[in-house]
């Protein structure tokens, strides 16, 4: 594909696992431009679900620091998937009935958790060149409707606060537990 059109962007699917990932890297290395990444998290549990965007920067940092070892400098990182996902589904038994299960009821750790996210591209943002939210409406998204209203969920209210207020400068987020739960 690149011989034909070299402005192509490959990008390797990789995985919550840094086996696979070094495995993808040693063998296509060479001709890939991102390694992509998946991040949900979620829980009932405050301190956890904020604690989350946390694992989300390790394990950027992680991925980030195989690239490196490897000498792969031309590859950047995609996590080109994160959310908060409470409700996971079998996808055998995914059904349009079941699918309003996929409606999070986001709170404020669900914000605190986006942020965190926010922040943690923001300091990484040499080796994250793409990141999506997924999904911008209704399952699992930050803005939700129906035929009568729409609903900015408080995830909605993260962007729009970051995008407005965001600087040049990445902030270092600290905490004054002793450990993460």
């Amino acid at each position: 594909m690149k011989g034909i059109d070299p402005s192509i962007k490959v990008i390797a699917v990789g995985a919550d696992n840094p086996e696979w990932d070094l495995t993808v890297l040693k063998h296509a290395g060479k001709v890939i431009d991102y390694i992509s990444i998946h991040q949900y998290h979620g829980s009932d549990d405050y301190y956890d679900t904020v604690a989350s965007a946390y694992y989300v920067e390790e394990r950027l940092q992680l991925l980030d620091s195989l690239i490196k070892h490897l000498q792969l400098d031309h590859i950047k990182i995609a996590l080109d998937e994160w959310n908060v996902w409470y409700q996971v589904i079998p996808e055998a038994e995914v059904t349009e009935k079941k699918m309003v299960f996929l409606e999070e009821p986001y709170a404020l750790k669900d914000a605190l958790f986006a942020a965190g996210v926010f922040f943690a591209l923001h300091r990484r943002c040499d080796s994250v060149q793409m990141a999506n939210l997924a999904q911008m409406v209704n399952a699992l998204g930050m803005i939700k409707t129906n035929s009568q209203s729409i609903v900015l969920t408080p995830i909605y209210h993260v962007f729009d606060l970051f995008v407005k207020h965001a600087s040049r400068t990445p902030l270092g987020i600290f905490t004054a537990l002793k450990s993460i739960p």
